[in-house]
């Protein structure tokens, strides 16, 4: 079926290679009804399933669905003088520029907010690992005493103790407590490379303005905390 614009005097038809498209009437009966009154069709007329209306009759050259858009409804037609078009282009073009600059304000808080939320996911993960760490370290240290701060004895009385009252369980205690302190300084060592893994810097941010300048906010609280 070749559909024809409905517009009086429009003879825009559907052609291949035309590049003109044609929209169907809305089935939204409030915005519809604009349509119909937009064209100015004789009194009582209505659209039909086959009724069309060619992008010729939109600023831009095609319909918009933002209700606040000028594009929502059509507005030219053949009767539509040279300034009023030019006066509809400038409407449409302050329309586009406020919609960049909301989508641009959108797209800084959500990367706003993205990079708080990693701040916070950063810093709950550098506390639990530190606590873990604090642990760590205690616990050498307190294994470490055990064996640095015994009671001294002399070489002689050293051998005596050893032939008299040493057991196999002493030895075994003592290569356990050694083992112990070599396996937590692991953990320790291992630790620290997951704290400098995990730790933020201005590298992190240093293609995001904002995210930047969030960061630099976080860590002068921080220091004056």
């Amino acid at each position: 079926m070749v559909h024809t614009c409905v517009v009086v005097r429009c003879k825009h038809r559907k052609t291949a290679g035309s590049g003109i498209s044609f929209y169907r009437f809305p089935t939204d009966e409030e915005r519809r009804q604009k349509w119909i009154n937009a064209i100015k069709c004789e009194p009582g007329w209505m659209p039909n399933d086959g009724s069309r209306l060619c992008s010729a009759h939109f600023i831009s050259g095609k319909q918009s669905r933002n209700p606040l858009s000028p594009d929502y409804v059509p507005s030219v037609f053949p009767d539509t003088t040279s300034p009023d078009k030019k006066r509809k282009r400038t409407a449409l073009e302050r329309f586009e520029k406020r919609e960049a600059l909301k989508l641009r304000r959108r797209e800084n808080a959500a990367k706003e907010t993205a990079a708080q939320a990693l701040m916070t996911l950063q810093t709950e993960a550098l506390e639990k690992v530190q606590m873990e760490q604090d642990l760590q370290e205690e616990a050498a240290e307190t294994l470490l005493s055990l064996q640095v701060h015994q009671p001294s004895m002399s070489c002689q009385s050293a051998q005596q103790a050893s032939t008299s009252t040493s057991s196999p369980s002493d030895t075994v205690s003592a290569a356990s407590i050694e083992l112990k302190c070599r396996r937590l300084l692991e953990e320790n060592h291992h630790l620290k490379e997951t704290v400098e893994h995990l730790s933020l810097s201005e590298n992190s941010f240093k293609d995001d303005d904002k995210a930047m300048k969030c960061w630099q906010t976080e860590v002068s609280t921080f220091m004056i905390q």
